[in-house]
């Protein structure tokens, strides 16, 4: 048999190594999507409110009537998630609601920024309402840093607003925020959703089993066909001896 051929057939073996050797794949597979689910339930609880935010636009501005409806509205989105994740206006709520404790310098104060960003989600509801929802381990928190915010925001574009109508005129007037719906503390938290962590924990012991089959079977010193031994002898193999099967019995 040539080089290529045992090659090929090498290969073979390896990826059929999974079907093989199922205890390889079944154990893992189970361990961790137990392992997830537990974790599932072991996690803190978390609590999501939400403000409802309306944004108006001027509607005299002529670049905003040539910009296609669904560009505007993306970009329109983009203006409020930046507006609502303005580091200054972070720092305030920050300093106003302390969810995170108080003290620290200015690195504490960095990661409180970034792990603020991470807990809060600008989510669009319509072409001009948007949800800011926030998570928190304590339900008072979770409905405290949307509310004060928002309001925060609107007090800040109010001001920046009737700047910029004395100074230039209604055209270069910021978008107007007005809070139609403020948090209600969260009465239970969020699902943990044990199913999807067990999901995912068996998808990971999965790929964690197929390699550990691959990697058996590369191991295997056993002989399975005359192929296997070009890497035991150091002479041609000239002939095999096929197996013969009957139909009578063997004595």
């Amino acid at each position: 048999m040539s080089s290529a051929s045992a090659s090929r057939r090498r290969a073979g073996q390896l990826l059929a190594a999974p079907l093989r050797r199922r205890g390889l794949l079944i154990a893992p597979t189970l361990l961790a999507a137990l392992a997830a689910a537990g974790l599932a339930a072991l996690l803190p609880a978390r609590y999501r409110a939400a403000v409802i935010l309306q944004a108006e636009w001027g509607s005299d501005d002529p670049a905003l009537a040539r910009e296609p409806e669904r560009e505007l509205a993306n970009r329109r989105s983009r203006a409020v998630r930046l507006r609502v994740t303005d580091s200054e206006l972070l720092e305030r709520t920050l300093e106003q609601a302390t969810p995170y404790g108080v003290g620290g310098g200015a690195a504490t104060l960095a990661r409180q920024l970034e792990r603020l960003r991470s807990d809060l989600r600008v989510r669009p509801m319509a072409a001009t309402t948007f949800a800011v929802e926030f998570e928190h381990g304590d339900p008072e928190k979770a409905a405290l840093v949307p509310n004060l915010l928002t309001r925060l925001l609107v007090e800040e574009t109010e001001a920046a607003r009737r700047v910029a109508e004395s100074a230039a005129g209604p055209s270069a007037e910021p978008p107007r925020f007005e809070l139609v719906a403020p948090a209600r503390v969260p009465a239970a938290p969020e699902s943990r959703r044990p199913l999807l962590f067990a999901v995912a924990g068996a998808l990971v012991g999965l790929l964690v089993g197929i390699a550990a089959a691959v990697a058996a079977e590369a191991r295997d010193p056993r002989v399975t066909g005359p192929e296997d031994l070009d890497g035991f002898l150091k002479l041609p193999l000239l002939a095999t001896i096929p197996e013969v099967k009957t139909g009578g019995k063997q004595d």
